[in-house]
């Protein structure tokens, strides 16, 4: 079909060239006649009908080429449709996974934050005491090199020392320790006497730095002689005496007789002194010992059980010690009660008519009327002065005392 189509178009290319070459060129001579045009006008038709077919040929192709190519269009937009499709449902599925897997690390995370925080709170506290350790360490060390600082000096000082820096170093501990022996144990004598021998030592020293000293030391020890005595260690005893002493104070209600009956040894004795008297004695004894009288005037209150009198002693013996720290610790007001109750008990529960009982209440009173902190005077200004004084004669140059020294041997 398509041979054809080209054999008649060479055919007319053939048939149209000599017409187009003789409309390009005319020749004057040779101009058509006009039975040649009668046989032209007879050949167009015939050429028109032969075009016809190539022409119907030609659009025919145009148009299955365009069908082609509309129907290969739809075809690729159909495949691409699909693709697009398979490709979205991929990316949706894609999505969900993505979202499911979203999700479990989400709930993983939501897991793992509490133990994260604690974790993070551990760690913050382990830096927050090391931080803490690295301070005191750091306290420590400044604390080291400063005592190591002091002790240097204290090396250096004791390079330099002389047997008089030693004389001024055991005055200052004497002024000291009788400070603390008036505060503590309220020693009036023993303080005086300290500050007696420290006197004595720097009466030894004889240097002119020490006459402000001396000179407090004496006003101290002339307070100290007017001051009242008192006797710690005396009051205590005494307390512990009376302590003692609770289990042999007499119930009320006891047997007088019994307590107020000589003794067999005492009988003997009075017997062999007196034979006579020691007879009559004897008689009213067996005679005593036939008659009770007793006072129905009075109410007559029974003994305590054995377990009440036990708790009675163990009362009063707690008071006691009571009244003792109470002693040391200088409350007054603690001391006083307790002697108060210490004294009510005994009224309460033994017979006031015996001399034991008398006695007891006797000494309690005493106590009671002692002062227990009374207000003594204290070396503070001696010792401030024995200080200040040191640190002149530590801060003199050691030559000085040699040559000091030397002069007063000489």
């Amino acid at each position: 079909m398509t041979d054809k189509i080209e054999e008649q178009n060479s055919q007319a290319n053939t048939t149209s060239l000599p017409d187009d070459t003789e409309k390009k060129h005319p020749d004057p001579k040779n101009k058509p006649s006009s039975s040649d045009k009668k046989i032209s006008t007879a050949a167009s038709p015939q050429r028109t009908s032969s075009l016809l077919p190539f022409l119907a040929i030609l659009l025919s192709i145009i148009v299955s080429i365009s069908a082609l190519g509309v129907s290969g269009w739809l075809f690729y937009q159909t495949q691409l449709q699909q693709q697009s499709g398979i490709s979205l449902a991929n990316l949706t599925n894609q999505q969900t996974q993505f979202n499911q897997e979203l999700s479990t690390q989400q709930d993983i995370i939501r897991q793992i934050q509490p133990t994260l925080l604690q974790l993070q709170s551990r760690i913050d506290g382990q830096i927050t005491s090391q931080l803490n350790e690295l301070d005191s360490l750091n306290q420590n060390t400044t604390r080291f090199d400063f005592d190591i600082q002091v002790l240097k000096e204290k090396l250096k000082r004791l390079e330099n020392t002389t047997k008089e820096d030693w004389k001024l170093a055991e005055a200052e501990y004497l002024i000291r320790l009788a400070n603390q022996r008036l505060l503590m144990e309220k020693d009036v004598i023993g303080a005086k006497n300290m500050l007696l021998n420290a006197d004595d030592i720097l009466e030894q020293l004889d240097d002119p730095l020490l006459f402000d000293v001396r000179r407090t030391l004496a006003q101290d020890i002339q307070q100290l002689v007017t001051a009242p005595s008192f006797d710690l260690e005396g009051i205590y005893l005494q307390l512990e005496t009376l302590r003692n002493q609770i289990k042999a104070l007499p119930q009320k209600g006891h047997q007088r007789r019994a307590a107020q009956q000589p003794t067999i040894e005492e009988q003997q004795i009075k017997a062999e002194a007196q034979p006579e008297k020691g007879l009559v004695d004897e008689l009213l004894s067996t005679l005593k010992s036939l008659v009770i009288i007793n006072y129905h005037d009075r109410p007559i209150k029974p003994l305590l059980p054995p377990v009440e009198y036990q708790q009675l002693v163990s009362n009063m013996q707690l008071q006691l010690n009571i009244a003792q720290l109470a002693l040391l610790k200088q409350e007054d007001h603690i001391y006083q009660s307790a002697l108060h109750h210490i004294t009510t008990l005994t009224m309460d529960y033994f017979d006031t008519n015996v001399d034991v009982v008398q006695h007891f209440l006797v000494t309690t009173a005493e106590l009671k009327q002692r002062q227990i902190a009374p207000q003594l005077p204290l070396p503070r200004a001696s010792l401030l002065a024995i200080k200040d004084a040191a640190e002149v004669w530590h801060n003199t140059p050691a030559s000085n005392v040699l040559e000091s020294t030397k002069e007063e041997t000489k």
